[in-house]
């Protein structure tokens, strides 16, 4: 597998970091790539096995972060305006990117706190 991963690499001049890349059986384990936690899951209803994607516990501590940041005491002299408008661009990027599968349930829950 890793062998073709690599010939399609190089025809496309890229290359692969050895150190950061590991093989995961989404059958067995969760894993992390690009922010979102990806699994699979059994389906309740049909009894079939689907993937269940959703932003990472990281992703959302982040996106906490930087929303705490511009809401903090220390920003009041800051017009309101600009703090609006840093935080619509932060949050729209955010949830436009984890707004995939099952993600908007994590933005909802993100929502609510």
């Amino acid at each position: 597998m890793r062998m073709i991963l690599k010939q399609v690499l190089n025809k496309l001049t890229l290359t692969l970091n050895e150190d950061k890349t590991s093989i995961k059986d989404a059958r067995k384990e969760v894993f992390t790539f690009l922010g979102f936690n990806i699994s699979l899951i059994d389906n309740p209803h049909t009894g079939k096995c689907f993937p269940y994607v959703e932003p990472s516990t990281e992703s959302v501590r982040s996106i906490k972060t930087k929303i705490k940041y511009y809401t903090r005491r220390a920003m009041t002299p800051v017009p309101i305006v600009d703090i609006i408008k840093q935080l619509n661009s932060i949050v729209r990027g955010w949830s436009n990117y984890f707004y995939y599968d099952h993600g908007h349930k994590k933005i909802k829950k993100l929502n609510s706190t």
